[in-house]
């Protein structure tokens, strides 16, 4: 009886500092990415994994986009785009990047355009760009992709390619590819627009 009263106890103490948590989050919120209301709010459903009420504002702040800054946040777009999560937006600042690059979440990748921001790599190396499976929906502007040299085996690289999703392109230029300029293969789809091969 004793080990019961206090099982309730420590679950009340619980639901009680969780949903203390909870009204933090929510004075905090702005309605945009914030790690210290993500945080809250994890804590809070850690303490009180069933709780209906914060269950429903972990998937509304789970929502939120993000903006990650290259260099500001992340030296490299690699970097950046190894922590993204679907509908985070990234921008590139103008200037010469190394690939190759793989998106595999569904984000808006931003270059600060297609003359000054450049994404390069060997032909050997692979891709200049790829979006994997998880990559669904994302949008890329203002950038030019290049391979830096050419390669020529039989399976050469594309400058960009597009696995089995659908993606954008608006105001890209696809350059010196070993291959194609953008390959769109395993029942992929892509949207072209301003660009130049």
């Amino acid at each position: 009886l004793n080990d019961a009263n206090m099982a309730k106890e420590k679950a009340a103490a619980d639901l009680a500092k969780a949903k203390s948590l909870l009204q933090q989050a929510q004075a905090a919120d702005k309605g945009q990415f914030d790690p210290q209301v993500i945080e809250w709010v994890h804590q809070a459903s850690a303490l009180a994994p069933e709780d209906a009420e914060i269950k429903a504002y972990m998937e509304k702040v789970a929502a939120y986009a993000r903006t990650l800054r290259v260099p500001g946040d992340f030296p490299t777009p690699a970097e950046a785009l190894a922590k993204a999560h679907d509908r985070d937006r990234i921008i590139i600042a103008a200037g010469t990047w190394e690939g190759p690059l793989f998106i595999n979440a569904s984000v808006d990748l931003q270059g600060a355009g297609a003359e000054t921001t450049l994404i390069q790599c060997a032909a050997q190396t692979g891709n200049v760009i790829t979006l994997g499976p998880q990559a669904k929906g994302t949008r890329i502007s203002g950038f030019t992709f290049k391979h830096l040299s050419f390669d020529a085996g039989e399976e050469r690289f594309s400058a960009a390619l597009v696995r089995g999703v659908d993606a954008e392109f608006t105001g890209c230029r696809f350059s010196d590819a070993s291959g194609h300029g953008l390959a769109v293969i395993e029942g992929g789809h892509a949207v072209v627009s301003r660009c130049r091969f």
